[in-house]
């Protein structure tokens, strides 16, 4: 099909030393393919490139065409994120959790923001979850570590933040 055709060249042009054309690449493409499946790919990739108000539009125009497109949720819930919109994260998150639920990092980004709104203990099993599905995350137990802190559990919060601790808790 001619849109799909046309998102592969798009992701060719990104991982191309010639980007500089990319951002017209993807305005043609979406003028051409607005609405069609596989447009929702090109609006993620323009995303990709830019900040603020504009990427969150363009990941909310692929969301709106592809409702479960977890790598969209995710962005958008990082993107959120820095504009201090958490529980838009923590939503988008809590969405792509439960269309890739074995994805450890969006687990910890979920966690970040619950710690940001003071939400440890649901911060601490967020993280606890991304430590189930990778033990080796070093990330998730040094923030889980940190929202046992800040619940003034030290012996977990020590033990999190340790290598000594980490390696004693992952055999």
């Amino acid at each position: 099909d001619e849109v799909w055709r046309y998102v592969a060249t798009a992701w060719k042009l990104t991982l191309s030393d010639d980007q500089k054309s990319l951002p017209e690449f993807l305005r043609e493409g979406l003028g051409r393919f607005e609405g069609r499946r596989g447009a929702e790919e090109l609006l993620y990739q323009r995303a990709l490139l830019s900040s603020g108000q504009e990427a969150l539009d363009d990941l909310g125009r692929a969301l709106d065409l592809r409702p479960k497109y977890p790598l969209a949720l995710l962005l958008r819930g990082v993107l959120r994120s820095r504009q201090n919109d958490l529980e838009g994260a923590i939503s988008d998150y809590d969405r792509c959790i439960q269309l890739w639920p074995r994805f450890s990092q969006v687990h910890v980004n979920r966690g970040l923001a619950l710690a940001g709104l003071k939400r440890w203990n649901e911060a601490v099993s967020a993280y606890t979850e991304a430590i189930q599905m990778n033990p080796d995350f070093a990330m998730a137990y040094n923030n889980r570590g940190n929202a046992h802190g800040a619940l003034r559990n030290f012996s977990s919060a020590v033990a999190d933040s340790s290598p000594a601790g980490r390696t004693r808790m992952t055999r």
